[in-house]
């Protein structure tokens, strides 16, 4: 792989290195991509020995789930069931597996195709070491995109400075980039620059306006950014927990300030009944709910006030996003003050989940619930079936062999940053499927059109059904999960939330 750097180290701000969102490569190269071409996956690659569960080291660092977790990297008990049929690569356990294999050369004469990532290597090295290694693979066992050498641009930013962000966004547009990844970003002063160059965006983990709304950029994640996950985490507890009292505490940062407005407080006054335009069936189901909001500071180590603050309320339920560094100190706090959850239900993003400190909780953390992307790369091949099994060892394997860091590899960001490229590589197989060469406008109408499309390691992506105002989000479909004390249970899988949005104004700011 070819590749060049744009990095600029910044001192990571601490309200930055928690991140609230549905929800990090180092400046080694790591060495050329192998020139050898092989078949990768006309068998599934040798088994090594694997971790499951998400990563527990640097959960400071993992932020929420889009963004998310990310998702979302939550350990699931029988990964086995997730998903929709493998013949429409939607990451299931059963029917056709579909092997990961070389593409043509039919582009080679365009020249390397070039990728600018936009991460912050400070706060999440994890992100574009799942990226670098992708490419990686990519260029050394499956020629590239449609022949084209991936030639990656990583720059990094200061997360909490919206000048960085645009700083990359204006150096990638003039190293002229055929595509750009944004990871996770709160501001999304990128964007524009980046569309008025021309520049198709995939988006990594959606928590910004821009990463909802822009023609041009593809939010493939699975989960659904804030809109996606915090939706259905909502949704969830109040249809199928039947709660009616629900205490909502954010991470006060504005990705936080953003998907609780828009994702937990909007969507809640939905289901009440007082949001003009809704068109969803579910609007006004609901017309008993009550809400409190709860800011949680970034930077105070000390929760109590903020638990004290829920308890007050006396809600039937409690949900939150943000990273797993605030979630099990909120609910040490609440403990502290009386709460049990046996009381009432705790519902959080899979971006809250640290199996450590779940495990480390003990009997305070048996039933607390989790609603995200459930990732199964992770896991032992061995527990899976089908096409998740098939995934998940070529992940490990490839992931390790290509330079991503030991540390990094259980983390939800890095299984992230894989599948972005790897969704790039099989859009690119479509395109020379159709007759066309591979380029950034070929490329973008394939990510466009994509309907229940296959993507490695996820479920389906169908950017083309993507739901007015949020017409970037390509993927929202969800798990829910319980911690029993020892794993996460599976309750529902492919749990979508998401058009419980329909016909609304996006929600900046709280009322």
């Amino acid at each position: 792989m070819k590749r060049s750097r744009l990095i600029r180290v910044m001192a990571p701000a601490l309200a930055v290195a928690l991140i609230a969102a549905a929800c990090g490569g180092d400046d080694d190269d790591g060495g050329d991509a192998a020139t050898e071409t092989t078949t990768a996956g006309s068998a599934a690659p040798e088994a090594t020995e694997t971790t499951g569960g998400a990563d527990t080291t640097a959960a400071a660092e993992e932020g929420t789930d889009t963004t998310e977790a990310a998702d979302e990297g939550a350990d699931t008990t029988e990964a086995s069931e997730e998903g929709a049929d493998t013949t429409e690569g939607g990451g299931g356990a059963e029917g056709e597996v579909v092997a990961i294999e070389p593409g043509g050369e039919g582009s080679t004469d365009l020249g390397p195709f070039k990728l600018g990532v936009i991460n912050s290597n400070d706060l999440f090295p994890d992100y574009s070491g799942g990226v670098e290694a992708a490419v990686e693979y990519v260029n050394a066992e499956l020629n590239g995109l449609d022949g084209r050498q991936i030639e990656l641009t990583v720059c990094s930013i200061d997360y909490n400075t919206p000048d960085d962000t645009q700083r990359c966004a204006n150096e990638l547009a003039a190293a002229q980039v055929d595509f750009a990844v944004s990871t996770l970003n709160q501001f999304g002063t990128h964007m524009q620059i980046l569309r008025g160059a021309g520049i198709p965006v995939l988006v990594g983990t959606a928590v910004s306006v821009p990463d909802y709304t822009t023609e041009g950029v593809y939010s493939i994640s699975p989960g659904g950014g804030c809109a996606g996950t915090l939706t259905a985490m909502t949704k969830y507890v109040v249809q199928e927990l039947e709660a009616t009292r629900i205490a909502v505490p954010y991470y006060d940062i504005p990705s936080g300030v953003l998907c609780y407005a828009d994702s937990e407080q909007k969507a809640l006054d939905i289901l009440k009944g007082t949001v003009d335009g809704a068109t969803s069936p579910d609007s006004g189901s609901a017309p008993d709910i009550e809400q409190l909001g709860v800011p949680v500071p970034p930077t105070d180590p000390d929760l109590t006030s903020v638990a004290n603050q829920i308890l007050e309320f006396e809600p039937d339920a409690i949900i939150f996003s943000g990273p797993a560094t605030s979630c099990f100190p909120l609910l040490a706090a609440l403990n502290s003050v009386g709460y049990s959850v046996d009381d009432f239900p705790f519902v959080m993003t899979t971006s809250c989940f640290d199996q450590a400190a779940a495990e480390d909780a003990g009997e305070n953390a048996v039933g607390l619930y989790f609603v995200g992307s459930g990732g199964y790369l992770t896991r032992d091949p061995a527990t899976l079936e089908g096409q998740q099994a098939y995934d998940a060892e070529l992940y490990q394997t490839k992931a390790a062999e290509y330079g991503l860091d030991a540390e990094f590899l259980t983390r939800n960001f890095a299984q992230q940053g894989f599948t972005l490229v790897m969704s790039m590589f099989q859009r690119s197989l479509e395109v020379a499927e159709a007759g066309e060469q591979v380029d950034a406008e070929t490329l973008a109408s394939t990510f466009a059109a994509t309907e229940d499309s296959p993507q490695f390691g996820s479920t389906p992506i169908s950017c083309s059904q993507a739901p007015e105002p949020y017409i970037a989000v390509c993927n929202g479909l969800n798990n829910v999960t319980t911690w029993n004390g020892t794993e996460l249970e599976p309750i529902l899988d492919d749990y979508e939330a998401i058009p419980l949005l329909d016909g609304t104004e996006i929600r900046t700011t709280p009322l």
